[in-house]
């Protein structure tokens, strides 16, 4: 049996080294049908993280929303690494940087066998100031 969900901030500030977290189930197969979010501040520091196991200390290690640039370099999901390099998982729905606005929205269903833990981060050195809003759609296997 399969249950519906829908999690939904309208405005929450990123603080440093604190993740923020959407949902974590792990252990539980589920599909992400539905990820949308929007960054107002630096387009530099905040990303989301979609981690497939329970080590999710590292920004990159069982994780799937980095990104790779053309030289082979990974990064994190800022907005600007989203809109400059480019995402297999994300589509660019405004990008201005005149008003801190960045907004993206998830391009195909995520099928996670082991379930995941959906979060935003900022990247060290982060002083603060950066929003972040979102809403995902969920279905998690009971």
């Amino acid at each position: 049996m399969e249950q519906m969900k829908m999690v939904n901030n309208l405005a929450q500030e990123v603080l440093p080294n604190t993740d923020i977290v959407v949902f974590d189930e792990l252990n539980k197969r589920m599909t992400l049908d539905s990820f949308e979010f929007v960054v107002t501040g630096s387009s530099s520091t905040t990303f989301p993280v979609l981690h497939f196991t329970s080590n999710n200390s590292n920004n990159f290690t069982n994780q799937i929303f980095h990104t790779i640039n053309p030289s082979g370099t990974r990064w994190y999901a800022t907005p600007t690494r989203l809109s400059n390099d480019g995402s297999a998982y994300f589509e660019t729905m405004a990008y201005d940087t005149g008003a801190g606005l960045y907004k993206f929205n998830l391009k195909t269903p995520v099928i996670l066998p082991n379930g995941g833990r959906l979060a935003f981060r900022a990247a060290s050195g982060y002083g603060g100031g950066d929003m972040v809003l979102y809403k995902a759609i969920y279905r998690v296997e009971q």
